[in-house]
């Protein structure tokens, strides 16, 4: 079958904000650059998309501050509790007095990215980065002026002993040294060409530097000669600190944490709680530490680096799949084997070992049975759930132990898997059924990434190369198969379809195609500015989301035809978006990320004007979700305001409930029905409002 096909290019480049808390990991996820310890109980962090937090009892407890930029914060430095500076990329120099209730930007005059920040006192300080660039300042940041510096490698590391001297490190191997408060710098030989992350000493002869490779290095004479002491390994070592002249840590990518009692002539390598790239470590006695790094990792020593505790919390396994009952019932799960669940709306999150360590990429229920969990994943995983996830049993598929499972769709009757190489099985959902599995062959042997079922007795596939086909399956109980054919090749990742009529169609390249009359015919209607989209989802006729690679996420308010990005801060690849209403919804992706957001629909652009949200014309929007059980949203929208009433009736016509029965200015509502008194059946729902009525059906399915 051939559909009807054109591509129509519409998308907004503008970037939106919208209330996205983090949920997991803990505080936060976006990766840490840098670590600077007050004391023992005061520590601030920086890092990716701007972030700082704060901690104000030793890390028990952290604080995500108010940002004033999206550039990454590559470097910090406070003098006390109260004032310090904050540095990144695009020449981006941030100053608190206040703690960090408040930042202000400063000007540094320099477009150049910035790593590393040192301040004698609260006028007077050094900012370095890219280009041999380092500026001065002795008035607080409120001016910056430029040194001269005959080198252009960039500066990773600058660091001073007393008022007068200190030292500089960087690309190439590079380490420079000042005896005059930096009014001029003098070349010293490191004996590498490596990248050098770190410098330390701790007093005018004694210091070490630390960079790429593996690279350790140790002078005893100020610098004059620089000797190596590497241990036999090859990672990145991104920072370097000593407690005394024999005591030192140095941490690195991934994971690594080194640590020496004889000042660097013998490292040990020490079991590091995580994988993850460390990037920043900062001391505030002689016993206690912090290091951060990426996705958030917070860890904390209080015995000189002999042992290490998580300040950070959370799982960091990908977290495929998620979906709620309602606004606080919901289920995750991912890879590893993760499946996680919350009754609070996510504020809290518990695990269940389910019994496998296998990546899990899907979750389904038929809505008639909540309390029956289908899961499917790597290497032919399905497991099945009676009690919500308590109990699971394996429904192992034959020859398939090499298949990754990608897909699943659980429908009153049938249970269908989709996955790599064409995959594509199913077999009886009803519980106690003793068929078995049987294998559906489209010809296809590409990877089969999302399926679908609509009320109809549709079920849609979609999946790499454009593949898109759809079953209907016939009373005699074969399957029916349709094929679509594009004249061009994309990867569809995900598939999602509103009221059973409207669908929409997500994948490679930003590509979004939409279908109007059940799947029939499609369209490609929108390329957004993204690598791949991997999960969509309609609120409504007019109101979706679609989200990505690199942290994207993309909001609609005209059916998907044109898009606008709303910029949530991070680069994890979103592997699922999911509302259970207009405002509340929820994000989830790689190293197990979980965002929320409360907030209404109405986006705030970046430059703080309120896009307008009164609607052109009378609109009542099919219940979500439908069929439901026990509780729906029902929408509409009024483009003047007077007197509106919302009621629901039985089959027969009796009146049931009122919703609403009041005057409402013009605008957009949603309203929560809950039918939990109510036996199973067809009902309906009238609005009213002025010389405007409509009627729509919705199921109650229990």
């Amino acid at each position: 079958m051939k559909t009807i096909f054109s591509i129509i290019f519409y998308f907004s480049t503008f970037l939106y904000s919208q209330n996205w808390e983090w949920q997991n990991p803990l505080p936060q996820g976006k990766s840490l650059e840098d670590v600077f310890a007050v004391n023992e109980n005061i520590v601030y962090a920086v890092g990716e998309n701007g972030i700082v937090i704060k901690t104000l009892d030793g890390g028990n407890n952290w604080s995500i501050l108010t940002k004033e930029t999206t550039s990454k914060l590559n470097t910090c430095f406070f003098i006390n509790e109260n004032t310090g500076y904050a540095a990144g990329d695009d020449g981006v120099i941030l100053k608190t007095i206040n703690g960090g209730i408040s930042f202000n930007k400063l000007n540094s005059n320099v477009s150049v990215d910035l790593h590393t920040l040192h301040f004698f006192n609260e006028q007077t300080g050094y900012a370095a980065g890219s280009n041999g660039t380092i500026l001065f300042t002795s008035d607080g940041g409120t001016t910056w002026s430029q040194i001269q510096n005959n080198d252009t490698q960039s500066v990773s590391n600058i660091f001073f002993i007393t008022d007068s001297k200190g030292w500089f490190a960087g690309a190439d191997g590079i380490i420079k040294v000042t005896n005059d408060n930096g009014k001029n710098w003098i070349d010293q030989n490191s004996n590498t060409t490596n990248i050098l992350s770190s410098i330390f000493f701790i007093d005018q002869s004694t210091g070490w530097a630390s960079g790429l490779n593996g690279t350790l290095i140790k002078t005893t004479d100020g610098g004059t000669i620089w000797t190596s002491i590497a241990p036999n390994v090859t990672n990145w070592l991104k920072s370097i600190c000593f407690f005394d002249e024999n005591n030192g840590i140095a941490i690195g990518t991934p994971g690594i944490i080194l640590t020496t009692s004889n000042g660097g002539k013998d490292w040990d390598i020490d079991r590091s709680p995580t994988s993850y790239n460390l990037n920043s470590f900062s001391l505030s006695t002689n016993q206690t530490g912090w290091v951060v790094g990426d996705n958030g990792i917070i860890i904390k020593t209080i015995d000189g680096g002999i042992n290490w505790e998580f300040q950070s919390s959370g799982w960091q396994a990908d977290i495929n799949d998620i979906f709620f009952y309602n606004e606080n019932e919901g289920i995750a799960v991912g890879n590893k084997g993760l499946f996680i669940t919350t009754t609070d709306g996510g504020e809290t999150w518990t695990s269940k070992n389910i019994g496998t360590v296998r990546n899990i990429n899907a979750i389904d229920y038929y809505k008639g049975r909540p309390n029956e969990l289908w899961i499917a994943g790597d290497h032919g995983l399905v497991f099945f759930s009676r009690d919500s996830g308590s109990t699971w049993k394996s429904i192992s598929i034959s020859n398939a132990r090499f298949i990754n499972f990608f897909g699943i769709d659980v429908g009153r009757q049938l249970v269908r898997v989709t996955g790599s190489l064409g995959a594509f099985y199913e077999r009886s959902s009803v519980y106690g059924s003793k068929s078995s599995w049987t294998q559906i062959d489209v010809g296809a042997l590409v990877d089969y990434n999302s399926i679908i079922s609509t009320s109809n007795g549709k079920t849609f596939v979609v999946g790499d190369r454009s593949l898109l086909f759809l079953i209907i399956r016939l009373l005699g109980g074969d399957n029916f198969i349709t094929l679509f054919s594009f004249p061009t090749e994309y990867d569809f990742n995900n598939i999602f379809f509103l009221y059973n009529v409207y669908g929409w169609i997500v994948g490679k390249y930003g590509i979004v195609l939409k279908s109007n009359d059940i799947g029939n015919h499609w369209e490609v209607i929108a390329q957004l500015n993204n690598n791949a989209l991997y999960s969509v989802q309609f609120l409504d006729l007019d109101v979706g989301y679609t989200a990505g690679t690199n942290g994207s996420l993309f909001k609609s308010i005209d059916g998907g035809y044109n898009w606008q990005q709303i910029n949530t801060g991070i680069t994890n690849l979103f592997k699922k978006v999911f509302f259970v209403n207009k405002n509340t919804g929820w994000i989830v992706g790689t190293n197990g990320v979980i965002l929320k957001t409360t907030g209404s629909n109405n986006l705030i652009a970046s430059n703080e004007k309120e896009t307008s949200s009164l609607p052109d014309n009378y609109f009542l929007s099919q219940n979500y979700p439908n069929p439901f059980n026990p509780s729906t949203t029902i929408s509409f929208k009024i483009p003047t305001t007077g007197f509106v009433s919302l009621k629901v009736y039985d089959i027969l016509g009796n009146e049931i409930e009122t919703l609403v029965n009041e005057e409402r200015n013009a605008g957009e509502y949603s309203i929560n029905f809950n039918g939990g008194n109510l036996p199973s059946g067809v009902y309906f729902y009238r609005l009213t409002s002025g010389k405007f009525s409509d009627t729509k059906k919705l199921i109650l399915l229990k």
